[in-house]
């Protein structure tokens, strides 16, 4: 396990974090209440799916994510450099 000194949290799993924590925040954003005893969190946004969200990253895991999960996709390099990389979010 490697970790992240400052937080002491396991680095090998901070997209599986990433992508807990994504789903929690949409069903907040959602208006659903997020648990038996905790009700709903507001105020609610203006988009049912909450804010827009933009991610960067080149990882194939990282990639699948911002389609399952993103709005938009902040990349720092060319097309003609990015290879292959904008036909996964075609499939996704």
């Amino acid at each position: 396990m490697t970790t992240s000194a400052p937080v002491g949290a396991d680095f090998d799993r901070r997209g599986q974090r990433l992508d807990e924590q994504l789903a929690v925040m949409r069903q907040a954003w959602s208006g659903a209440p997020l648990a038996e005893d905790i009700g709903s969190v507001g105020p609610s946004p203006l988009n049912a799916r909450g804010p827009k969200l933009l991610f960067g990253a080149f990882a194939p895991k990282a990639l699948a994510r911002i389609a399952r999960w993103g709005d938009g996709f902040l990349c720092a390099a060319l097309s003609e450099q990015a290879g292959g990389m904008f036909q996964l979010f075609d499939h996704q």
